[in-house]
C-alpha cells in the first residue's frame, strides 16, 4: 500500500510541476505572439513571483491572498522591466540584436536579485 501512495504522490507532483511549466510556456508564447519580441526575463519573473508568494505565506498571509499579491507585484515588475529596458529600444527602432541584448541584460539582473540557497552552517556570502 505504501508503494501505491508513493506512486500517486509522484504522479501528483509531476502533474503540478508540469502545469507550472505549461503556464510559463503559454505565457511566453502569448508574449512573443503579441510583441514579436522574446522576453528572456519571463522565467525569472515567474520564479520571482513564486519566491514572493512563498515569502508572503511565511509572513502569515494565506496562500490565496499571497498568490494574488505576488501576481500583482510581479505584474508591476514586468511592466517596469518593459518600460525601462524594452520600450526605449522599440521607440527608437533598434536593431533586433540590441533588443536581444537588452532582454538578456534584464534577465541576468532579475536572476541576480533572487535569493540563493546556502548550505546550513555556511557563513560565506555570495
Amino acid at each position: 500500500m505504501a508503494d501505491f501512495v508513493g506512486v500517486v504522490q509522484t504522479l501528483l507532483y509531476g502533474l503540478i510541476n508540469g502545469s507550472v511549466i505549461a503556464v510559463g510556456a503559454v505565457g511566453l508564447t502569448l508574449s512573443y505572439g503579441v510583441t514579436r519580441f522574446i522576453n528572456f526575463a519571463y522565467g525569472e519573473l515567474l520564479t520571482l513571483g513564486a519566491y514572493t508568494a512563498l515569502l508572503l505565506v511565511g509572513m502569515g498571509l494565506g496562500l490565496p491572498v499571497a498568490a494574488v499579491v505576488a501576481v500583482l507585484v510581479i505584474g508591476v515588475g514586468g511592466v517596469l522591466v518593459a518600460r525601462v529596458f524594452y520600450d526605449p529600444l522599440s521607440d527608437r527602432g533598434a536593431l533586433p540584436c540590441s533588443s536581444r541584448a537588452s532582454a538578456w541584460r534584464s534577465s541576468f539582473g532579475i536572476s541576480s536579485a533572487r535569493p540563493r540557497a546556502r548550505r546550513p552552517g555556511s557563513s560565506r556570502s555570495r
